[in-house]
């Protein structure tokens, strides 16, 4: 996979999909989309099931992205979230997606690891050779970093759990809304968080277990 310029996160809804879709060839080239599922919304008479609702959205971004990637997360649904069959909903969307030809990086809630189903559900996946995790560090996962050797732990413990190694792995800081933080309070944080990544991860090449500060 190229190296994207642009990695917008994008609701994964009609709007977004048809501003996706209208990108010049050589626009698309260059950005590599975080689609976020929204959770099943419908206001119809006879409201879609959950299944409907994945299959829809399948459906959508598999018309306007074949052979191209796409980072895919569900953040705002239940982590244990899953279908009428008892697949989790991530999985059900990459497997789906994957068949219409999308690229799909699943994307993995560090603030969401917690949960069992969640972690099963990932550690089940097996990526193609170009295909890559990419873990999601919220503001939680920040603030965490002040507690080195929890953080250490708990990504140490994401690492082993999909079998690679950070330096095998995408890492994006979702910093969200900002509006109420004072920019000197934030850039303190970021460049902290970012000096401790470089140190504990981005420049570790061995086995997960072996990631230190």
């Amino acid at each position: 996979m190229n190296q994207p310029t642009y990695v917008p996160i994008l609701r994964a809804k009609q709007g977004e999909f048809t501003a996706l879709e209208h990108l010049e060839d050589s626009t698309k080239a260059l950005i590599l989309p975080l689609l976020d599922v929204p959770k099943n919304a419908s206001k119809a008479k006879i409201p879609k099931t959950n299944d409907q609702h994945l299959r829809d959205i399948i459906s959508s971004i598999g018309g306007i992205w074949k052979n191209r990637s796409i980072l895919l997360d569900a953040f705002t649904w239940s982590p244990s979230a899953q279908t009428s069959e008892g697949k989790h909903i991530v999985a059900y969307l990459r497997d789906g997606l994957e068949a219409k030809g999308v690229k799909v990086l699943p994307v993995i809630g560090y603030d969401r690891w917690d949960d069992q189903i969640y972690q099963e559900a990932f550690k089940k996946m097996s990526l193609a050779d170009d295909r890559f995790f990419c873990i999601r560090l919220d503001m939680e996962a920040i603030d965490d970093i002040n507690d080195l050797d929890f953080f250490n732990d708990r990504m140490s413990d994401i690492l082993s759990s999909i079998g690679k190694s950070a330096n095998e792995c995408i890492l994006i800081l979702d910093l969200a809304d900002l509006s109420q933080t004072a920019i000197i309070t934030l850039m303190t944080k970021i460049s902290g968080a970012i000096g401790v990544l470089y140190g504990c991860l981005l420049y570790t090449s061995d086995a997960a277990d072996d990631m230190q500060c």
